[in-house]
Formats: C-alpha cells, structure tokens, sequence
C-alpha cells in the first residue's frame, strides 16, 4: 500500500492550491466590487502606509468614494491580488459614473495640496 503523505504529493498539493486560490481571490475581489457598485457604494482598496494621504480625502470630498485601507505595509500577495480585482470593476465603474477620470484628478490636486504643506512648512522654519 502506497503512502500518501509523500513529498511529492504535498509538494502538489499546495501547488495546486496555490494556483487556484490566486484566481480566486482575484475574481472574488471582483465580485465583491460588483455587489457593492449595485448598492451604489464606490470604494477604492489600497494597503500601505502614507503619512498624508490627499488623494482619498479628495475622493470622499468630492464623489463621495470610500478610500479604505485594508493593511499596511506587510501584505500578503493574495490580498494584492483581491485589491487589484477589486479596484479594477469599482474604479472602471467610479469613470463611467463620473465621465472622467475622478482618480487622476485626485492624484493631481493631491499632489498640489501636499506641496502647499510642504512649502509651507519648509517656511515656517
């Protein structure tokens, strides 16, 4: 009778889990991202650590889009793949709703308003 806790078998295993649990998690981010746009509710994933974060300040302001952080810095891969099929429906649908690129717009105004802080604080000293 043949062992079946070899090596080889875990080795295959964890293997083969692997390469079905990434796909998953990418198409349940997706799913996830769907219901929620049904419901009305836009939100865009992010993880890691920013001291001002600018950008989701100005989509909450402006559209009315959640900016959640979901970690920090140390992320596990299959949660970047979960955020990245996330993030693709709800930020396609955010543009379609919008009829421009609200998160482009974000990143831009974003940008000025940590620079006006920056200067700001650079002449204070």
């Amino acid at each position: 009778m043949k062992r079946l806790l070899t090596f080889r078998n875990i080795v295959i295993v964890t293997a083969a889990a692997f390469l079905v649990w990434l796909p998953l998690a990418w198409v349940g981010g997706q799913v996830m991202a769907g219901m929620d746009v049904a419901m009305g509710k836009y939100r865009v994933l992010h993880y890691g650590l920013g001291p001002f974060d600018a950008r989701g300040q100005i989509l909450q302001e402006r559209y009315g889009i959640e900016y959640q952080r979901v970690a920090d810095c140390q992320v596990s891969f299959s949660l970047m793949v979960y955020v990245d099929g996330y993030n693709r429906v709800s930020t396609l649908a955010a543009k379609h709703r919008f009829g421009h690129d609200v998160f482009k717009e974000s990143e831009e105004e974003g940008v000025r308003r940590v620079r006006r802080v920056m200067d700001w604080r650079g002449s204070a000293r």
